[in-house]
């Protein structure tokens, strides 16, 4: 029996008895793939085996299956291809699935607005499982508002300032109706301020009133929110998440606040650090990606740090960015060796040279 499920292509549940048959010109697959499999490519999808049923290893992030909700490891049964769509019959949860999918290069392309307007139906669409995740969490949710923020990004054209306030704010709404309510709220410069159980017309009315200026220091925010929520044990694992544009100039290095955090857990599971890119600075970026898969090699007991750029997450959404880093593989327990040494020392070197760089500009 096919099952609802919240994607944006159609899942309808009497599908399997009620859809017409498939056009002439479609074709049908259920043991070998070899058309599915580059269907599945333009559209997105990685699969696992050159036969069905397969698994999804990879969803392409911003590709139409993204878009549409499909997951890693969700199970591909069956497969028809017509011109320049196909319909999928996937398996996700003891669950089945009907979908149907474009994938061919004319259907994928679309003006700036148009694919706005799919993001918000596949935001939409994907709200309710979304939500059974975050549900799972105490969110903490920390906004850069140093003056870099007021920049603007070169894909939509508004500033990084408002495309938060209103990506915030659309979260917090959701949170108080599909989450757990509200979310400790922080913005932080070069000084911070913290929210407690802030609502959605809150979080608007600070942002709203907030002008971004100064410097960016991150790491008092968030040394005060893990060592209040590590102190008291709760029932929920905390999620922190930090939406920033650069690399911080104020206050000691990030790293060694979540490294000496690290020191506290018990286990990989009771916190999440996310950190979103807004806009494409590089420094910024250099950071992202070292505490995203470096600081196990630097004594973190832990790998707790996951990222996503810029470009993703525009195109995503705040909601589904974060959930798509929160998904992303761990960096693993990679075993040190003077080559990974080597490359380690050249990250360390650039980001000391960027952080003096940054620190001289803030004077």
């Amino acid at each position: 029996m096919l099952s609802t499920l919240p994607l944006a292509i159609c899942a309808v549940q009497s599908q399997a008895k009620d859809a017409p048959p498939p056009p002439a010109s479609s074709v049908k697959l259920r043991g070998g793939i070899s058309a599915l499999a580059g269907a599945c490519a333009g559209a997105g999808i990685t699969i696992e085996a050159s036969t069905l049923p397969t698994t999804i290893t990879k969803v392409r992030l911003g590709s139409p299956a993204a878009y549409g909700g499909i997951l890693d490891g969700d199970q591909l049964l069956q497969g028809t291809i017509g011109s320049n769509t196909m319909q999928l019959l996937i398996e996700r949860g003891g669950k089945k699935y009907s979908l149907n999918l474009r994938y061919t290069p004319d259907n994928l392309a679309a003006t700036k607005q148009s694919t706005k307007d799919k993001l918000r139906l596949s935001a939409e669409a994907t709200k309710s499982s979304d939500w059974k995740t975050l549900k799972q969490y105490n969110i903490d949710l920390l906004i850069d508002a140093s003056g870099s923020m007021q920049g603007y990004l070169a894909n939509s054209g508004e500033s990084k300032w408002q495309w938060c306030l209103e990506q915030i704010y659309s979260f917090a709404r959701e949170a108080q109706t599909l989450g757990n309510g509200p979310f400790d709220f922080c913005t932080f410069q070069n000084e911070h301020q913290l929210k407690k159980n802030c609502t959605a017309d809150q979080a608007k009315q600070i942002m709203t009133t907030t002008q971004p200026f100064g410097g960016t220091n991150l790491s008092a925010p968030l040394e005060e929110i893990l060592t209040e929520r590590l102190a008291k044990p709760n029932a929920r694992p905390l999620l922190v998440v930090i939406v920033t544009d650069g690399m911080p100039n104020l206050g000691p290095p990030v790293e060694q606040v979540i490294i000496s955090a690290c020191k506290n857990l018990k286990s990989d599971t009771q916190v999440k650090i996310l950190f979103l890119q807004i806009g494409n600075d590089s420094a910024g970026k250099v950071l992202a990606d070292y505490l995203d898969n470096d600081l196990p090699l630097e004594g973190a007991r832990f790998d707790i740090v996951s990222s996503i750029e810029s470009e993703d997450l525009e195109g995503l959404g705040l909601r589904r960015g974060l959930i798509a880093a929160l998904n992303k593989s761990g960096s693993g327990n990679r075993t040190p060796s003077p080559e990974i040494e080597a490359q380690l020392a050249k990250v360390r070197a650039e980001l000391a040279r960027l952080r003096a760089q940054r620190a001289s500009q803030s004077r």
